[in-house]
């Protein structure tokens, strides 16, 4: 997983702005292959909602959509399934939407965030949360004849360090949980026998049952 670049380097220059990821251009193509697979993941999931609700796919994925934030496309979800399906495929789904916020919450940063690159870490790129580089870009602008411009070093961050593996552990995880959305979709829609074995499939994945586990443990879809 990534770390803050303090852990590798005491002394550092780093640069932001809009072209920095190009200077890591094939680490920039894996940030928009996490992208583009986290959208994916979605409309995986905006399908299961699209069955729950029993409308269009033209309705569904519009309601789905109009709610902006994830948590609450997650309540909409947990809530069309509490009026559809069992208590035990509810904390299936539940457990499915949980394992797919994590892949969202990476997206997040990595298309919210800030790109950064510095020559003492040559096969990697630098991510600095937005909040910290706008303090940082501020007090830059106010000191600097000129006003903005490219943030030389960020004295005050520690950015993370994002390198090829940990875009690929990201892409993994997006790949398994459009799998998981996928199936949990067919499990609903085809023939009872094989929904069953569907469903046996999906709870014999590790981080499936202990996501259920702990949900059933709180009594609570969360």
């Amino acid at each position: 997983m990534p770390q803050p670049a303090s852990s590798y380097c005491r002394e550092y220059r780093s640069q932001y702005g809009p072209d920095t990821i190009a200077k890591q251009p094939e680490l920039a193509a894996l940030v928009a292959k996490v992208i583009g697979a986290t959208s994916f993941m979605q409309s995986r999931i905006a399908i299961c909602f699209t069955y729950l609700l029993g409308s269009s796919a033209d309705v569904g994925i519009a309601m789905y959509t109009l709610l902006i934030s994830t948590n609450g496309q997650n309540e909409a979800i947990r809530a069309a399934a509490r009026h559809k399906l069992s208590i035990d495929d509810c904390y299936l789904l539940s457990s499915i939407l949980t394992l797919a916020d994590s892949v969202i919450k990476d997206r997040n940063r990595l298309a919210h965030d800030n790109w950064g690159y510095a020559a003492e870490f040559p096969d990697a790129l630098l991510l600095l949360p937005a909040k910290t580089h706008w303090k940082e870009l501020a007090v830059h602008a106010k000191n600097t004849p000129g006003g903005l411009g490219l943030l030389p070093e960020a004295i005050d961050a520690d950015p993370m360090v994002y390198m090829r593996a940990d875009f690929e552990e990201i892409m993994a995880r997006a790949e398994k949980r459009i799998t998981y959305a996928t199936q949990f979709h067919s499990m609903l829609t085809t023939e009872h026998r094989i929904g069953a074995r569907i469903r046996e499939q999906l709870l014999l994945e590790p981080e499936i049952y202990q996501e259920l586990t702990r949900q059933r443990k709180n009594h609570k879809m969360s």
